[in-house]
């Protein structure tokens, strides 16, 4: 999420999240709500699928800002009607209209082989297993990974956190 306890009708106005995957409405410096998630979402199923961002993507942030504001988003050729319609839906650029702040996005046409049950429970079956692998390939994990936990402890204190595998470190940092 964008923004933590941003919930239903609940608005703010500070900037958060990355250019390329920010909605219109933060574009615009308008109040938002969790409906800038659901757009992000958008860009990142876009971008999952076929590899390109439905908006302009170089370096310019006032062409960005137009494009997310001002044009349709545009798809490359091979993307289901389903999935078309889906995007479409998600990166409306009504933040009231948007899927996901109305309507049940799981009920999309586009989730139809889904069962939500299943998922949820973890009892859907992976829709790709690599080849080749086997389950001695990794082990049987009982305790969290120790490199994991050094990684929550180093960013959940408020402390500089200091970049030591890198040839340059500023003094400052």
């Amino acid at each position: 999420m964008v923004a933590e306890d941003i919930l239903g009708e609940k608005k703010i106005t500070s900037p958060a999240g990355v250019c390329h995957f920010m909605a219109p409405e933060q574009h615009l410096k308008k109040p938002y709500g969790p409906g800038v998630d659901w757009w992000a979402f958008g860009i990142i199923l876009c971008t999952m699928a076929t590899g390109k961002s439905p908006f302009y993507s170089g370096t310019k942030l006032d062409c960005l800002v137009h494009s997310v504001t001002r044009t349709k988003p545009c798809y490359p050729e091979g993307l289901s009607t389903e999935a078309m319609k889906l995007l479409d839906e998600v990166l409306e650029k009504d933040p009231e209209r948007r899927l996901g702040t109305r309507g049940d996005i799981r009920s999309h046409p586009f989730f139809n082989s889904i069962d939500w049950a299943d998922l949820e429970s973890l009892k859907a079956p992976s829709p790709w297993k690599p080849e080749g692998l086997s389950e001695k390939d990794f082990g049987d994990y009982k305790e969290p990974l120790l490199c994991l936990e050094d990684q929550k402890r180093m960013f959940s204190s408020r402390k500089p956190v200091i970049l030591q595998e890198f040839s340059y470190v500023s003094s400052s940092w």
